[in-house]
Parts: structure tokens; sequence; C-alpha cells
């Protein structure tokens, strides 16, 4: 493979340059045209000068928002890049959008790529539109790549347009004018793709984001998704406007998204990290995101240190080098807000591949990449293609690479990033420890809510269920044994009934001393909770009694329910308890106080209540104090 890179100015020039490199066409010759001349004709003109000089030969464009030739950026300049294979089959392909952009990447990738060689590698390159930004036809595009050629790795990304992009990045959608073309034409809609698949291609691709996670792990808690981009109404329990306010201030937050995009969210997809930015902000302080992002998900803020990202550039340009056989050309396809926000990054990033083989490219609208057998579209990150068909090794010379900025600096910086991180890290997992700790005193919707900011919290419930138990026999197990024996029984008792209340979805309330309080349909509605509970007080006593045949026959329990309204909230400001009130509990507790030691005693209320495959003996009527005399039965397992 040899690769060729030079600035397309007229025919006659082209002419001469494909003389003086000894440029043959064909179908092992694949054409790449970065054009920063937003003209169609002038397109036009250069193509039909390169079906003159290289006819049969295949070609794959797209507008830009800058060209990449070796390690120079330029703007409003067309880069051509021919790379001319030993053995390799080249294809181009142009495809309108049509009905359905998904459709179109279908069959952009059935002719790319008729038949799968197994013996093959093969790449994809393709150049999407770049119409207005908020178009996100991006996702649909490479899902329909991937559901005709799965396994085939793509790169490349979306047109763009310097002009446009200088002119109206972060105040409009509408970037200019893009187009894509090949040697068949121009479209504005669509897209133009290139396949090369060869037995002794190599292929390696590599991504730079070179944004650092700082910060904690926020919570995405309600968004909209639209194609290849995510409307976050509220992270954290408030809009994401105030997480920025609150954590850069009232400067940045006020100039969202612009001061945004210096600080985009970073998530995870597979082993890849990507960046959401910024790129328009709503009334309600809800913000649209270039990512597809999930409920649920935690993202962390991103920040673009120059020496970080450009360190990451020579870290990419060592592994290139070191590849068994010699990369006979790379190309790179870099997201344009590289330039933007990052100036005196942008340019400096392509010096360490300089001296390893020709590099062409240009800044896209949105990158393209492969990863784990998905094809994603991203922003942010320079991506590069690196391809080779040497059969030989490399010299054991190694390549030299230009260092982008000097090691001590690169040291201090990873130095205080890993700081931060660490420290970040530890917070998280004190945190989460605090919320471990606050989840086993209270239930987890109550939890939520203090941690959200409520301060007082007491409801009214028309229909809940409580059970009271209590040990009988504990007072004799105190006497028999040391203290921390009579702990480790009770924990052991406890913790069996703790695993039944969570099997049953029940709520526990409390214990005190020997005793043990549960409570069904609180502080979140459930079905059937009166049944789940009397199943749950069955088991309990089949917990004792298990008990009981370990030489504990001294150990015995008394359980008691009731139904009905109650009232719950959180009592305290240091320590909180989450606690209940009402008729409905003292009733309850006067069930258990009342019953007798290896029974469950219920009120009538809970015997009506409850379906007939539950079994009851009648006790009949007792004195209840603070009740008077009280209808109650014993609920007992069925006989079968």
């Amino acid at each position: 493979m040899k690769t060729d890179n030079f600035y397309y100015q007229s025919p006659e020039k082209l002419q001469t340059e494909l003389a003086k490199r000894k440029i043959a066409g064909g179908p092992n010759v694949l054409v790449q045209i970065f054009a920063g001349i937003v003209d169609k004709q002038h397109t036009l003109d250069m193509l039909q000068a390169i079906r003159k000089y290289l006819p049969n030969t295949p070609v794959v464009g797209a507008t830009t928002a800058g060209e990449i030739l070796d390690d120079n950026l330029s703007e409003q300049r067309n880069v051509i890049s021919i790379a001319q294979f030993r053995t390799a089959k080249v294809r181009s392909c142009l495809m309108p959008e049509g009905d359905s952009i998904y459709q179109a990447g279908f069959q952009l990738a059935e002719k790319l790529l008729p038949q799968v060689v197994k013996e093959d590698e093969t790449v994809f390159i393709v150049f999407g539109d770049g119409a207005d930004i908020m178009r996100g036809t991006a996702n649909a595009l490479l899902q329909g790549i991937h559901a005709s050629r799965p396994d085939i790795p793509i790169a490349g990304g979306r047109a763009g347009n310097a002009k446009g992009f200088d002119a109206n990045f972060g105040r409009s959608t509408d970037l200019g004018e893009t187009y894509i073309f090949t040697e068949d034409g121009i479209v504005e809609l669509g897209v133009a793709g290139a396949s090369i698949s060869s037995p002794s291609l190599q292929v390696h691709r590599d991504v730079n984001l070179g944004w650092k996670t700082m910060g904690k792990r926020m919570q995405i808690t309600r968004c909209k998704v639209d194609n290849q981009f995510t409307r976050i109404y509220e992270m954290e329990g408030m809009p994401p406007i105030e997480i920025y306010r609150k954590y850069f201030g009232d400067r940045i937050a006020n100039e969202m998204p612009m001061a945004g995009m210096n600080f985009p969210f970073i998530a995870r997809r597979d082993e890849l990290e990507i960046a959401a930015t910024p790129i328009q902000v709503f009334p309600d302080g809800s913000v649209i995101y270039t990512a597809t992002l999930r409920e649920g998900e935690s993202i962390q803020f991103g920040f673009g240190e120059p020496g970080l990202i450009l360190h990451e550039s020579m870290r990419i340009a060592k592994t290139i080098a070191d590849y068994p056989h010699p990369v006979e050309g790379i190309f790179i396809y870099s997201c344009a807000t590289r330039r933007k926000i990052l100036d005196h990054v942008a340019g400096n990033e392509l010096k360490p591949f300089h001296n390893i083989s020709p590099i062409s490219g240009f800044l896209t609208g949105g990158e393209f990449y492969h990863t784990q057998s998905v094809n994603l579209a991203i922003g942010q990150t320079m991506t590069l293609l690196s391809l080779s068909e040497a059969d030989s090794e490399r010299s054991l010379e190694r390549v030299s690479i230009p260092k982008a900025i000097e090691e001590k600096s690169i040291d201090s910086m990873l130095a205080m990033q890993t700081l931060v991180q660490r420290m970040t890290e530890e917070l998280e997992e004190e945190q989460k420890q605090s919320e471990n700790l606050l989840l086993n005193i209270l239930p987890a919707s109550i939890a939520e809510r203090l941690k959200a900011g409520e301060h007082s919290i007491a409801e009214r419930f028309e229909d809940a269920s409580v059970l009271f138990a209590d040990i009988v026999g504990f007072t004799e197990l105190s006497s028999r044994n040391r203290p921390e024996d009579v702990v480790r029984v009770l924990n052991e008792i406890f913790s069996s009934f703790d695993r039944l209340v969570e099997s049953y979805g029940l709520e526990k309330i409390k214990t005190i001393g020997d005793a043990y309080m549960v409570a069904g349909g609180i502080p979140l509605a459930i079905e059937n909770h009166l049944e789940r509970i009397a199943n749950l007080a069955l088991e309990m006593l089949a917990v004792i009694l298990q008990l009981q045949q370990k030489n504990m026959d001294f150990l015995n329990i008394r359980i008691g329910l009731h139904q009905g309204p109650i009232v719950a909230g959180v009592l305290g400001s240091k320590k909180f308890a989450y606690d209940l009130w009402g008729d409905t509990v003292n009733i309850a507790s006067r069930m258990e106080s009342s019953g007798e030691a290896g029974r469950i005693q219920v009120t009538a209320a809970v015997r009506e209540k409850l379906p007939r495959d539950f079994h009851f003996i009648e006790r009949g009527e007792i004195l209840i104090k603070g009740k008077g005399k009280m209808h109650t039965f014993f609920l007992e397992k069925s006989p079968s």
C-alpha cells in the first residue's frame, strides 16, 4: 500500500501531481477528498478531473470544517488522499437518504460488501450528511449499516462546513451547507462510503477523547432521547442548568450552552468513553446534549486539559509505531468542536503521528466509530484509522515520536488528575456507606425524599397492615447464657425475619429488645399486603420451630396482626426513625401481648379480609386494654 496526500488546486495541477507521484487509477485505488471549498460546481469540476485522469477509480468525499494534511490543519482548501493497494479490492457507493436513512445505510453496506469473504479483512469508510445537527440521523444510519454487516468496523464522520461552523456553532443548529459525494455525483442528504477488503489488509482503529473525568458520578433521573440527542430534564433532583450553577457558579450557568462545552458530560459505552456536549438550553433548565443517554445512567463532568489530551495523542502514536507491521496510511476524522474549544490543541495533537506514515483527514460534524460489534455516533473525539498491506515486519529502528508537550508537565497534570479522581472516589465510597446506613434504618423511598431536601414527612394511609412479634422465653435465655450468646441467638432470629420481610415486599419498622414490628402497604402501596403479612407470620412461626428443634425448646413467639388506617412519618433531626401511630398500631400491639405463645392472634377485621384459603380457629371475646371486649381468632397453618 502506498498513500499520497496533497492539496487540489486545479485539473492541470492535479495531472502534474499524479504524474510526479506515478499514480494510476483502478479498482485497487481509493481516493478520499476532504473538501473545504464548499461549492458544488467546484466539487463537480474536481470529480470530472479525477474521472479523467484516474478512470474507474472509487472516490469518496465530504465537505469539511477543516482539512488535515500531514500535521497541518487548514480551512477552505481541498485535500486529496490517494491510497494505492497491492491486493485490496475497493468499492464506493453514494446512497441518497430517500424515505429512510436507516434503509440507505443498510443498502450502502450491501453494495459495499455484496458478499462477506471469511478470509478478508474489511473496513468501511463512511461519510454522512452534515445538515442541521438536530436532524440526528447518524444513529439510524449506523444501525442500518450494522443490520447488514454487523462485524465490519467503520470509520469516518459527518460532513462539515468551516464558515458555517465558525459563524453559528453554539448559536444555531444550522452549521451551513454540507454534502457528500463519490465519483458518481453529490447528495446533500444521505451517505457516501467506501469499502476496502483484502486478506493482507491490516486495520487498526484508535480514538482520543482526551477529556478527563472529574467530580462525583451523577445519575440522570429524567430525560428524553431523540435520535442521537438527549434532553435531560433532571439530574440528582435538579435541572442540569442548576447542576452547572452549583459546581461552576453563575457565570458558567448563565453562558450555557457555550460555556458548558468546556465541561461536557462523560459516559461509557462498552470500553469507550464518550462526550455529551450541551447544545441547547430551555427556560425550564433542561438541556439538550449530543449523545444518546439513558435514565438511571451515571455520568461525570469532563475537562479538556490540553496537556493530557496531547499526552493521549503521544500514547496512541507510540502504540501505532509499535505495530508488528509498519503502518502505511493514517486517516484522521476529528470533531470540529476540538478546534473550537481547544484551538491551541487541535493542531499539536497531530504532530506525534508525523513520522509514522502519511496523514490526511478532516474536521467532522461528528465521528463514526465501531466498538464490540456496535457502531457509534460520537463527538468531541479524534478518531484514527491506520491501514497497511505490508507483509514484512517493521524495522528494529524505532520511529521517532515528536513531543507535543514536555514530560514534566505531563507528569504534574496526570498526578493532579489522579489526585482529584482518587479523592472523588473516596468521597463517593463514603457517601455510598452513609446511604447504605440510611437505608438500614429508613425505607428506601423515605430516604430518597430526605436526601432530596424534605424535612418533615408525615402521611396517612387508609389501608395498612401491622404485625407485632415478641420472643417468649427471652428472660430464661438471658439468665442461662452469656450476653454475647444471647445477642448471637437474637441476631440469628431477627436476621431470618429480615430476609422473610424483604422477600414479601413488606417494611420492617423496628426492633425493641426482643420485640419485632412489621408493616404492609406503607410507605408505598402494594397489592395483597394483608395476605403477605399473614404468610410472613406463619413463616416466622416456622423459624422458631426450627430453633426449638436445636435444643432451644424454651424459645417461643407471640404474634399479633391488625389492619386499618395509620399515620406514618419520620421522627428526629439527627437520629432518624420511621414510625407508625394510630388505633390500628395499638390494636396490633394488643393482639400480640394478649395472645398465646406459638400462635398468631388476629382481629375479626383481619379474618374478614383474608381469603378463604387461610385457616382460623375462633378464640372468642377477650378483654383488650383500652378497647374493651374484642372478638379474636388464631391464624394457623392450613391443614393441607
